[in-house]
């Protein structure tokens, strides 16, 4: 980095729900700074928000997964019926 001109920076972690580590939010500057409690509380605030989006990313790829796999296995069953049952045990 220093040979791109970084002379500054500064990392906050990025945590999921639950405290689960994901990553660093990396800030660079190639002008020589101190990262003061302003910028800190800023970038603690948007690694935290970035935490949040990447979950609901992840389990909106889950959900797409899911929905690709029962329509998958709908498209293939031809000689039977499918029964589902919902959370409450009723048959739908």
């Amino acid at each position: 980095m220093k040979k791109e001109g970084v002379v500054a920076m500064g990392k906050i972690p990025i945590f999921l729900p639950g405290n689960q580590a994901y990553g660093l939010l990396l800030v660079d500057h190639t002008e020589p700074r101190n990262f003061d409690e302003a910028d800190t509380d800023f970038l603690q605030t948007y690694a935290a928000i970035l935490g949040r989006v990447v979950d609901r990313l992840f389990k909106l790829d889950g959900l797409r997964e899911a929905e690709q796999r029962f329509w998958i296995t709908v498209e293939i069953v031809t000689d039977y019926a499918i029964f589902m049952i919902d959370r409450d045990g009723r048959i739908t």
